[in-house]
């Protein structure tokens, strides 16, 4: 979604994308379906044609992007029940269950306050002045006084652009 939203609304193939990311153009085609699906990316078949986003990345929260790609729980139990008349495994799964869902809420909550925005500009930053203490300064909060001081260290009091030519 960030090669996409990189893009800046010119249509982004199925091969384009899985270049970026070294995998099979059949893997990304699925997921762009989920995403379509979920109302995230418009996608045309053909010659000079791709997928863009539907929306501003700035409006794309990565909790949308999340729940239209991941399938199962990313936190699973055993698919084998463990023995029941062990005090353990008798109680295993509810404990991990517990815990497992908790992880998911928090992470999911972490989620909501962070859009594709805020990805692409640590993207961008990154790709400009190959900062990484910067990107990770943006990924984990993109207005934190942290993130500003490297910014403004460097010249950049606003959100970082992209030198001309660059794209």
């Amino acid at each position: 979604m960030t090669v996409i939203a990189y893009k800046d609304g010119d249509p982004v193939t199925s091969s384009y994308l899985a270049a970026s990311v070294n995998t099979n153009p059949v893997v990304i085609r699925r997921l762009l379906l989920a995403l379509q699906d979920a109302g995230l990316v418009e996608t045309r078949k053909g010659a000079g044609l791709g997928s863009r986003l539907s929306r501003s990345p700035a409006r794309i929260t990565l909790v949308e992007v999340f729940r239209a790609v991941e399938e199962e729980n990313p936190f699973v139990l055993p698919p084998k029940k463990p023995n029941q008349t062990c005090p353990v495994g008798s109680c295993i799964q509810a404990a991990l269950g517990m815990v497992f869902s908790a992880a998911r809420q928090g992470m999911e909550r972490e989620l909501e306050k962070m859009t594709l925005g805020d990805i692409l500009n640590a993207v961008k930053s990154c790709c400009v002045n190959g900062d990484m203490p910067l990107l990770a300064a943006y990924v984990s909060s993109p207005d934190s006084v942290f993130a500003q001081t490297l910014l403004a260290a460097r010249g950049n009091r606003n959100q970082p652009q992209l030198r001309k030519g660059s794209r």
